[in-house]
């Protein structure tokens, strides 16, 4: 599991979350740490994608997990605080 949120208190709400249920989630906290991460390691069974990050937009990192031949059947869980962003991404799946 791969955890992007930029630097806020949700990553570590989250990760904490995700580790009381069994798992340990690889936390980053930048588009370009995504588009790293996509490029050299194998794909995670699911992302949570803050949509509000910095540099690289988490819609741009979306795409390129689409992208991704080895990445583009993850399940993403698109997270934001805008709601209008949020209602944007589940109408384009």
């Amino acid at each position: 599991m791969l955890i992007v949120e930029n630097g806020s208190h949700y990553a570590e709400v989250l990760s904490g979350i995700v580790k009381q249920a069994g798992h340990w989630p690889q936390v980053v906290d930048t588009g370009r740490e995504v588009l790293e991460t996509i490029a050299s390691e194998t794909s995670p069974t699911l992302v949570l994608l803050g949509l509000d990050l910095l540099g690289i937009s988490g819609e741009d990192v979306m795409n390129a997990i689409k992208r991704s031949p080895e990445w583009n059947k993850v399940f993403i869980l698109a997270i934001s605080e805008d709601r209008e962003m949020v209602r944007k991404h589940e109408e384009l799946g």
